[in-house]
């Protein structure tokens, strides 16, 4: 048996079978003796003679002081020096009314239960349905102009509406929940009488333009959201629902989207997946309308490889369909660097990498789906290269870094804690797509300090390394 039910099920047991030999400490319940042995305590239907008997199975003086002791303000009354509940000590207004939200019971279990309470936080603002004429509690005032919208339902809550939270703030006591968790809702419950803040959402002569829009990785529509706004009561909140304005009411934005696969053939392959982000293409897409600054619209460039290849700049090959995938394009543009080695530039070890352009091309058609377009098979290798890193006629390197531009290049020099010259770097970065560019690890302006001269030169005439 695990430790819970060993402990509160089995160890209690040792009283009974064996006494002598038993771990269980016990408790003294009641020591002076029982004032009403058959008294029930309330809502168990154990008298205190049973709960006597069970309190000398106690297993240490916690448990005692927590499960039993409390019983004595019922058992022995006279006699104990425990402190209970004092729960409408005036009487109840209504011993029959049931207390919302606490499985069905009523005023007087309430109040027999809080005898053998030691710990009335949490029921003494109860007092404010069972004896609201007598009780000096302040609960949670939640809409005291009254209720414009009381069936309304409370977005994400499971169906609860606004008239069940108006019940339920009675039963808090703390301010600090009220103000965080119960009042801001009263800009759905009351919004004309509340004095919350109120988020400028969507509020445009549009309105709100695509409500079935989802914006990713949070699973809300901007349906959803919308219904959720006017909870909102602080403005740093509110920022964060501004940046799907982009998404859900661009009219009423004044964000600038991000240049997301904004050419010619936009969104190229929208269900396409990003990595390990569990977000597609389209997702990217969506979240480029709402992306609030320029940092993290670079960012975003570093996907349109995948999801749009014809946005990126890259010099690309008209690519033929049929059985077979040419990364130059057809079978009548020549590979003139079929042995090249893209991925092991600079001493990539990994045997994984070793592939020469021609065996790049085999592994991608052996990979390519059925019905899967040549671009789209392609795309894994165009996503980091230029088909002119495998020498393809024609095809002129796009250079989208621009390393060195308009300066000469000190081809000889070595670059820092790399294993190849600047010559070499710089004939291999004309090839690369612009992911290369905005990689953080990689510091071209320090590389370029060394590499880069103030006369020009001209480039070698191979440029396809």
């Amino acid at each position: 048996a695990n430790e819970t039910v060993c402990n509160s099920l089995v160890k209690p047991l040792e009283d009974s079978c064996c006494p002598n030999t038993k771990s269980t400490s016990g408790c003294d319940f009641c020591a002076a003796g029982l004032e009403n042995p058959t008294k029930e305590l309330p809502l168990t239907g154990i008298t205190c003679e049973q709960f006597k008997a069970s309190a000398a199975s106690a297993l240490d003086s916690a448990q005692c002081e927590f499960a039993f002791k409390p019983a004595e303000t019922i058992c022995c009354p006279s006699t104990t020096d425990v402190v209970g509940c004092d729960f409408c000590s005036a009487g109840l207004d209504d011993p029959t009314a049931t207390i919302p939200f606490v499985q069905g019971l009523t005023c007087q279990d309430f109040q027999d239960s809080s005898y053998f309470s030691t710990d009335c936080t949490a029921i003494k603002p109860a007092e404010t349905f069972c004896c609201p004429s007598t009780t000096d509690v302040v609960t949670c005032d939640f809409c005291p102009g009254g209720l414009e919208n009381p069936n309304e339902a409370v977005p994400l809550l499971g169906g609860l509406t606004c008239k069940d939270f108006q019940d339920s703030a009675g039963l808090i006591g703390n301010s600090t929940d009220c103000d965080n968790s119960i009042k801001p809702l009263e800009g759905l419950c009351c919004p004309s009488t509340t004095d919350n803040y109120k988020c400028d959402w969507c509020s445009g002569e549009a309105g709100l333009e695509f409500p079935e829009k989802e914006f990713p990785g949070i699973g809300l529509t901007c349906s959803t959201m919308a219904s959720l706004v006017p909870a909102v009561t602080y403005q740093e909140l509110c920022d964060q629902y501004k940046a799907a304005e982009g998404l859900c009411c661009p009219a009423s934005s004044d964000a600038v989207p991000c240049d997301f696969c904004t050419g010619p053939s936009g969104l190229e392959f929208p269900e396409r997946g990003i990595d390990d982000s569990d977000l597609t293409c389209e997702d990217f897409a969506n979240l480029a309308l709402a992306v609030p600054n320029q940092t993290l619209c670079d960012s975003f460039e570093l996907v349109e490889g995948l999801c749009c290849p014809s946005s990126t700049g890259v010099s690309l090959p008209p690519v033929t369909e049929g059985d077979y995938c040419y990364i130059c394009g057809n079978a009548d543009v020549e590979m003139t660097k079929s042995d090249y080695q893209p991925y092991a530039f600079g001493g990539n070890d990994d045997p994984n990498e070793q592939q020469t352009c021609v065996q790049i091309e085999a592994s991608l058609n052996a990979a390519r789906s059925p019905g899967e377009s040549c671009i789209n098979a392609i795309s894994g290798f165009t996503f980091l290269f230029s088909p002119s890193i495998c020498g393809c006629e024609g095809i002129t390197p796009p250079d989208p870094c621009g390393f060195c531009s308009g300066r000469g290049v000190n081809r000889d020099a070595q670059v820092p804690g790399e294993n190849f010259t600047c010559g070499e770097g710089f004939d291999y970065i004309q090839h690369v797509s612009p992911v290369f560019c905005s990689n953080p690890e990689i510091d071209l302006k320090a590389i370029e300090a060394v590499c880069c001269t103030d006369i020009v030169e001209s480039k070698p005439p191979d440029s396809a390394a």
